[in-house]
């Protein structure tokens, strides 16, 4: 039978129990501290330009005249784009390309420059290899916008030539003036999307497998029982006094991450660092909630490690990272909202990104509180579990 008991005493006395095995084991080090450090780093410094830039393209160039010559120059000063090799043939470039040494070449035909003068309408053409997103589309752009700009360097050109101001070019060339506005993002900074949605979906994967190897663990290595009763069989004392050091710990991670980010990297916060302080703890006890209601449910260490993983990953997809929830079909969007990470985005997203009132975002902090709050569903089935420490492989 549950018992309720136990005092802060108790309490207290499990935390001291848990931090002497954080100490001494080394997986605890690794998952709580490691891990979530190298994570940061690895992703702060891999984009911290914002996006990639210099990728290398190659040029085939068929007319070599001072025109085509300037059309090089000029794509080469892309920040995307370096020209590193000139091709003599389409079939070179193409094995450059499937080589991996570049990532598309930009092609000029022979009497490019003479076609151009007797208005024959030659053609630029452009190759990228997409089986890299990211790259592809980068000097994609670039091409694309060096083939525009020579297109209307030759119209500005003839136009000159009979006699047209600049002003009246301009017109003729952009009769629509574009003014944009990219907003939360103005940089268009590739970093702000992955570190403020991706890193703590990894953070947050991190914390629900750490959390289900710590209960289920117990039950393996037949130490569950000392535990509870350590606690007087309140399992609101036993759960809560041997998550507590994890908490401070992932705590201190998500917000030492959060600093780093508005502060150090200068991204957007518009509604202040303690409102974030705020959602990185709903981030941690939602994590540690589902991982403690998925170990009640799971009958072993190995199938509870096995969920925690396979939720983990699936929400950095339909969490809305990598493809926009409203463009899901409408099941997705609905299961969407059974994954904490998704919950937390939209919160991240509201109130750095946009900076609306807290109020704006009660649904995301409700979600994020229901996960919290799921253990209480499984309280009796995890005690007899602990209680009987028959461990299932």
């Amino acid at each position: 039978m549950m018992k309720s008991k136990a005092n802060f005493s108790d309490f207290l006395n499990v935390t001291k129990r848990e931090c002497n095995r954080l100490v001494r084991q080394p997986v605890y080090i690794y998952t709580l501290i490691g891990a979530p450090l190298l994570v940061a780093i690895f992703f702060i410094t891999l984009v911290h330009s914002g996006l990639p830039q210099n990728l290398p393209i190659g040029l085939i160039d068929m007319d070599n005249t001072p025109t085509t010559r300037s059309i090089a120059r000029n794509l080469n000063a892309f920040e995307h784009s370096e020209i590193i090799a000139n091709y003599p043939s389409i079939l070179e470039a193409r094995e450059a390309v499937q080589r991996g040494e570049i990532y598309g070449f930009f092609y000029i035909p022979t009497n490019f420059t003479k076609d151009v003068s007797a208005m024959r309408r030659p053609t630029l053409s452009y190759y990228t290899n997409d089986s890299y997103i990211l790259a592809g589309s980068g000097i994609f752009v670039d091409m694309k916008t060096m083939a525009t700009l020579a297109s209307a360097k030759v119209v500005r050109s003839t136009l000159m030539a009979r006699g047209l101001d600049d002003q009246q070019i301009a017109g003729l060339l952009q009769p629509i003036s574009i003014d944009a506005h990219q907003i939360n993002n103005p940089w268009a900074s590739y970093a702000i999307y992955l570190c403020s949605d991706f890193v703590p979906g990894i953070f947050m994967l991190l914390f629900l497998l750490i959390t289900v190897y710590t209960i289920l663990n117990e039950v393996k290595m037949k130490t569950s029982r000392e535990w509870v009763l350590l606690s007087k069989q309140s399992m609101i004392v036993a759960l809560s006094g041997k998550l507590f050091p994890q908490f401070l710990i992932e705590c201190i991670i998500v917000w030492g991450y959060d600093y780093t980010m508005y502060f150090i990297l200068g991204f957007p916060c518009a509604s202040g660092f303690g409102v974030m302080m705020f959602g990185g703890v709903l981030m941690v006890l939602a994590s540690q909630g589902f991982a403690i209601f998925i170990s009640g449910i799971m009958p072993s260490l190995r199938m509870g490690i096995s969920t925690v993983s396979l939720w983990g990953i699936i929400s950095l997809s339909i969490g809305g990272i990598s493809f926009p929830l409203p463009a899901m079909a409408p099941p997705l969007q609905y299961l969407a909202q059974l994954f904490p990470l998704r919950h937390y985005i939209v919160f991240s997203n509201d109130q750095a990104l946009n900076g609306y009132d807290l109020k704006y975002s009660i649904w995301s902090i409700v979600g994020l509180c229901v996960f919290a709050l799921l253990p209480l569903l499984v309280l009796r089935v995890l005690y007899k579990r602990l209680v009987k420490a028959k461990y299932i492989p």
